[in-house]
């Protein structure tokens, strides 16, 4: 009797909190969502945008196999951020509403499953993996500043300008350092036990074709999987400073803890994931940081600006809070199985 009881007061405690984090999350949509509205308004209606969105880019990076290809175009800002701000809103979307489950279903599985799926919607994998992943770089920095290891800044440009190009890199450098590493590995495999054009389809999501399609088990590429994930990693961190960057050495621990696990999360969810997970270090909070910088009209460093945001800090408390939930969340679903 005592023992049903035990379990009926922890399936109760595992309930409360899951729909706890549920709420969380919800609120975590929210401000992606509304990241969509203000970075649209710092470009599009603000005088900074207006001075701006006009002027061409000239030269960008794209990455193959982690090595830099100078793109020339005579694009403008706006031109860009219009396409980039479509593909990502589009992937928003698309990963509220799958792989497997919606975020609504995902809640309305908790009763029954007494548990908080984090891995059956791709938008609270996300959110599950940017949130940890941000407390972990905020306690890598802490610790690097008290022992004087300098983590240099972002690459100084005018504001657009700046929001712009950091919000490229999650598809160029997800190209370059997820397809074209990762990718090609796993479609290396796939050609060797199947010669035909199909096998292609591994580099939009390589787990899925790999055990789906030609019925591979783990074992069977686990090291050579393992192993490219973890090059790209670190190849990925070393690129922070070997491209000409304003980062220093203090960057690269966590940028290569990123790499690796944006790795992971292509492999095992696929490239639009991977994107939205990039996403979500570049252009989210970097939309809350430029519409302050926007809106109070300065054309000096925006992450100064935004220190005092209101806004700004509120966002990125509840992203801590998130990733400390986060963490308790895989505690207890570990703990219920």
């Amino acid at each position: 009797m005592a023992g049903t009881q035990n379990i009926s007061v922890r399936k109760r405690i595992l309930q409360a909190y899951s729909y706890f984090f549920a709420i969380t999350c919800i609120i975590v949509i929210a401000f992606m969502f509304f990241s969509f509205v203000l970075g649209g308004y710092a470009v599009f209606s603000t005088e900074l945008g207006a001075a701006e969105i006009a002027d061409p880019i000239t030269f960008f990076s794209l990455f193959i196999f982690g090595l830099p290809v100078p793109i020339f175009t005579s694009i403008t800002l706006g031109e860009i951020f219009s396409v980039l701000w479509s593909i990502y809103l589009i992937l928003f979307v698309i990963l509220l509403n799958g792989p497997k489950l919606s975020v609504l279903g995902v809640i309305r599985h908790i009763k029954k499953r007494n548990q908080f799926s984090l891995n059956e919607n791709a938008i609270i994998t996300v959110i599950v993996y940017f949130s940890i992943m941000l407390v972990s770089f905020y306690i890598i920095e802490f610790v690097q500043n008290q022992v004087g290891i300098p983590m240099g800044t972002t690459p100084q440009d005018t504001p657009i300008r700046a929001f712009t190009m950091v919000s490229i890199a999650p598809i160029v450098e997800e190209v370059g350092f997820r397809i074209t590493l990762i990718g090609g590995v796993v479609l290396f495999i796939l050609m060797g036990r199947n010669n035909n054009l199909s096998s292609l389809k591994a580099l939009w999501h390589p787990s899925k074709y790999l055990e789906q399609k030609i019925n591979l088990h783990l074992n069977e590429y686990r090291w050579p999987i393992i192993l490219i994930i973890l090059f790209s990693g670190f190849f990925f961190g070393a690129s922070h400073l070997a491209y000409g960057s304003s980062w220093a050495i203090g960057k690269l621990p966590s940028a290569t803890i990123a790499g690796i696990l944006l790795g992971w999360v292509y492999f095992k969810n696929g490239f639009p994931t991977t994107v939205m997970l990039h996403w979500s270090f570049n252009f989210l909070p970097s939309s809350y940081v430029y519409f302050t910088c926007a809106d109070n009209i300065s054309i000096g460093a925006c992450n100064q600006v935004a220190e005092s945001s209101f806004l700004v800090n509120a966002f990125e408390a509840l992203i801590l809070i998130t990733g400390i939930l986060s963490i308790g969340m895989i505690i207890l679903n570990k703990y219920a199985k």
